[in-house]
């Protein structure tokens, strides 16, 4: 009884299969464990990485908006310190100003008394002068009656009469420049208030 060849073939290949298979099965498992234990190691050194990275950004974050914020407090002190300069020199500007207002108000007020004076001076000279018309027109009328008169005494009287009708009407017009010059004066303090 002699089994043929191809069934020794057959239960070779049955038996080899039966011990295959378990190997097989048992190498595979070993292989999906290892790959099971690599995958964990990558996950696990991933996510140490994701860990290292994350406060590494986070670091990065802070320290940027830690400059960010020191940037906007600089920035902040500058102007500030900028605006205040401004303000002094506003200051500094206005009460030059108040000063310079104070100073031309003080003229004016100097300037509009004196045109008052002047205004009250020239009303007295005025009559003075009236008066002093009135008085040489009756002394010439009195020198044209008198005709006995010596010519000596006459001249003299003229001459009198003459020097004051002088003395008065440089008096007039050195009064009639003063208050033109006050005037103009006053114009000018206005002009520049």
């Amino acid at each position: 009884m002699f089994m043929d060849p191809m069934i020794y073939i057959i239960i070779a290949l049955v038996a080899g299969a039966a011990i295959a298979v378990p190997i097989a099965l048992y190498l595979n498992k070993q292989k999906m464990v290892q790959a099971q234990s690599t995958a964990q190691q990558i996950l696990q050194s991933a996510e140490k990485e994701a860990d290292a990275l994350k406060r590494e950004k986070l670091v990065e974050a802070k320290d940027a908006s830690l400059q960010i914020i020191q940037n906007a407090e600089k920035e902040s002190r500058d102007k500030l310190r900028d605006v205040r300069e401004v303000e002094r020199n506003l200051q500094t500007r206005e009460l030059k100003l108040e000063n310079k207002l104070d100073l031309l108000d003080r003229k004016g007020q100097d300037l509009e008394r004196t045109e008052q004076k002047l205004v009250s001076d020239r009303k007295v000279l005025d009559a003075k002068k009236a008066q002093y018309e009135k008085v040489l027109e009756e002394e010439n009328r009195k020198l044209e009656e008198i005709a006995g008169m010596s010519s000596e005494n006459a001249k003299q009287i003229l001459m009198e009469n003459m020097i004051e009708s002088a003395r008065m009407d440089a008096a007039s017009k050195a009064k009639q420049i003063r208050e033109e010059a006050v005037l103009n004066a006053n114009k000018d303090a206005k002009k520049i208030v």
